[in-house]
């Protein structure tokens, strides 16, 4: 399979130098290719490494001056947990219909992705299909300039992903005669992973002042769906395994419910240039939840590495970043990040007597794992880009990426450090 995507991905980029001079006004490609060491890749005790590669090509047209259409598609593969290989493919469509001199702007912006991960359930009883996603979103955005220093913003963003229904049986009750009933089989279609609806209104306003100093202030609301269990001990009954693992298959999410979550969040930021090649910037983010079910509570593997909540927590953090042009020709920019994080209360599938994550797990040794998830992260980033352009106005750019990061958590399992290195070559026509 990555021969065949190497291939046509070598194609492309000769028959798109090689056109791209014709359609050089209104067309742009840019080619990348991606190597990555991940220490943690599922960002938990057990601490699994693997390598990945990543082939992506991004086409961008301009039919008119106010829009841009872009196509991107990328491969990934993993060396060692070949299914989590995916293919990504994503349209977007972007409208800027006012004049570039107006105080008032108005931007549009809606696209869609799909997610396709590698199905070896036929090979390993492992599969990450249920994960697969076609995800559809659409943003407005209107700014205004107040005055020269001030500027003023609202936007609207929708969410909607999607995961596919797999066929699943189940044992349905039919009367066979007056007296007596019976268990038949019935095929039916199961959200392994429930849908999920995002909406969120957002206002801010970016000040300038004291020459090179600008301060942003953002505040969010955002609500959606949340699906979750309640009556666990009768949805999942005594003695009965099911599927939960480290990568993140969760046959469970048949049993939970949904009702609608909600949250706020206040990110102000204060930035400053350096003199004329140094510049930093300062962001502080705090989000609350408005109404959580004291008494819902989700998986631990819904907070892993391809879950849809991996990111849905409440709390605050801090971070402080750097970019310089201080070095002839390169572009360093480095980041130290810390954060405080609560999640909905997690339910981990611990085995009590060796204290690691177990495939099947019976009701009762998977109660022993059900606890609040508390977890403060420190992160540290380095990226070095190297831009070249040539006399034919061919741009490239190497990069290399450093990043470490340490989580201490209430749940144990979450106790991990991460060291990822990750080097790209992109190029554009």
């Amino acid at each position: 399979m990555m021969r065949i995507v190497l291939s046509v991905f070598l194609t492309v980029c000769i028959l798109a130098s090689a056109a791209a001079a014709g359609v050089a006004d209104y067309l742009e490609i840019e080619a990348k290719a991606r190597a990555k060491r991940v220490g943690n890749l599922f960002k938990n005790w057990d601490e699994v490494s693997d390598n990945l590669g990543m082939l992506g090509l991004t086409a961008r047209v301009y039919p008119v001056s106010i829009m841009e259409l872009s196509v991107v598609t990328e491969y990934t593969a993993y060396r060692h947990n070949s299914s989590l290989s995916n293919l990504l493919y994503q349209f977007n469509a972007t409208a800027v219909p006012t004049s570039q001199d107006s105080r008032f702007t108005m931007y549009f912006t809606g696209g869609y992705k799909g997610n396709s991960y590698k199905d070896i359930e036929a090979e390993t009883g492992a599969s990450k299909n249920d994960f697969s996603s076609k995800n559809y979103n659409a943003t407005v955005s209107m700014g205004y300039d107040i005055s020269p220093t001030l500027r003023a913003r609202l936007g609207y963003t929708v969410k909607v992903t999607a995961y596919p229904d797999i066929k699943d049986t189940v044992l349905v009750p039919a009367l066979m005669n007056d007296t007596e009933w019976v268990m038949i089989p019935l095929e039916v279609l199961v959200p392994m992973v429930p849908d999920r609806h995002d909406h969120e209104l957002s206002i801010g306003a970016n000040a300038s002042f004291l020459d090179q100093t600008s301060f942003d202030l953002e505040v969010g609301y955002r609500f959606g769906q949340h699906s979750h269990m309640v009556d666990w001990w009768w949805r999942i009954p005594l003695g009965q395994p099911y599927s939960i693992n480290r990568i993140g298959r969760d046959t469970a999410y048949t049993s939970q419910i949904e009702s609608n979550l909600q949250w706020y969040y206040v990110s102000p930021r204060i930035s400053r240039a350096m003199g004329d090649r140094t510049g930093i910037s300062c962001t502080y983010h705090y989000r609350k939840f408005l109404d959580p079910c004291e008494h819902s509570y989700v998986f631990g593997s819904t907070t892993g590495l391809i879950s849809p909540w991996a990111s849905v927590y409440e709390g605050d953090g801090v971070q402080l970043s750097f970019k310089t042009y201080l070095i002839k020709g390169l572009t360093i920019s480095g980041s130290w990040g810390y954060w405080e994080k609560t999640f909905l209360t997690t339910l981990e599938a611990i085995n009590p007597m060796t204290g690691e994550l177990d495939a099947d797990l019976t009701t009762n040794s998977i109660k022993e794992g059900r606890g609040d998830r508390d977890d403060i992260e420190r992160r540290l980033n380095l990226t070095v880009l190297l831009p070249i352009t040539t006399h034919t106005d061919l741009y490239m750019e190497p990069s290399l990426i450093l990043d470490y990061s340490n989580n201490h958590s209430t749940i144990a399992v979450y106790d991990y450090t991460d060291f990822t290195i990750t080097t790209e070559f992109k190029i554009k026509f």
